[in-house]
């Protein structure tokens, strides 16, 4: 196991889960050096290398997804010839890692406290904002109606991540008036946004008992040298959080 590539997730017990580090790949320049990312421009022969790389230190094949910005779950039980357009993956199928790549949105990890079904979702605003999460937990919830426990990983953090108004509207509208606790005023109309605090207000809306939430706590912008951040540098790679149930 190289861990200069991945760090484990401890939160699960009966799924394994990681997210991925820039260091340890085989990319250069902007990318260098563990991109994950097949649609940034990288060297795709390059990006097969890395995510050889990344599942051999995870220890599962992993489901990538064409992630779109939008609120489609798909369920996946096996390494599909064509990768899914959607920005949720749900399995009930031990030993498949579904992976959600990131370089500032947020990856979302659920797994049913039975065991029986995990899910990776890709959490930008906008995704969020328009109801990837409940549409994930609907989409659990017809394999298991055990409670639910989450993991939010690495993303751009509250004091990083500035908006306009009308992110924070947008919000107000789909989780209600809430939804203001996680902004904060920043200079002139600006505003600072907590993904991880959206995700978890998304999430106990649901439907679903949740009896976990877990937060990385770390900020894709601030820590250069462990993750890629899109804010930071526009051309850059992407990071992958995987979840694998055992």
């Amino acid at each position: 196991m190289n861990i200069d590539c991945i760090e484990h997730i401890s939160c699960f017990e009966k799924a394994d889960a990681a997210f991925s580090l820039r260091r340890g790949g085989e990319s250069t320049g902007n990318y260098a050096y563990l991109n994950l990312g097949d649609h940034v421009g990288d060297d795709p022969l390059l990006v097969k290398k890395n995510r050889q790389i990344f599942e051999h230190d995870f220890g599962h094949r992993c489901v990538f997804m064409h992630q779109i910005h939008g609120t489609k779950a798909v369920l996946v039980r096996k390494v599909p010839k064509l990768i899914p357009e959607c920005d949720a993956i749900v399995t009930d199928v031990k030993g498949l890692g579904l992976a959600v790549m990131t370089a500032d949105c947020l990856p979302l990890l659920l797994q049913t406290a039975d065991g029986t079904v995990c899910a990776a979702v890709h959490c930008g605003w906008k995704g969020l904002a328009h109801g990837i999460v409940q549409n994930t937990v609907s989409l659990v919830r017809k394999l298991s109606q055990s409670p639910l426990e989450a993991y939010t990983g690495p993303c751009i953090g509250p004091l990083s991540f500035e908006v306009g108004p009308e992110v924070q509207e947008e919000f107000v509208r789909s989780l209600g008036a809430d939804a203001t606790a996680a902004f904060k005023s920043s200079r002139a109309d600006r505003l600072l946004c907590s993904l991880p605090d959206l995700t978890a207000m998304a999430l106990m809306q649901s439907g679903a008992e949740i009896t976990k939430i877990v937060h990385s706590g770390c900020d894709t912008f601030r820590e250069r040298e462990r993750f890629f951040s899109y804010r930071r540098n526009a051309v850059t790679g992407r990071m992958a959080t995987v979840i694998a149930l055992r």
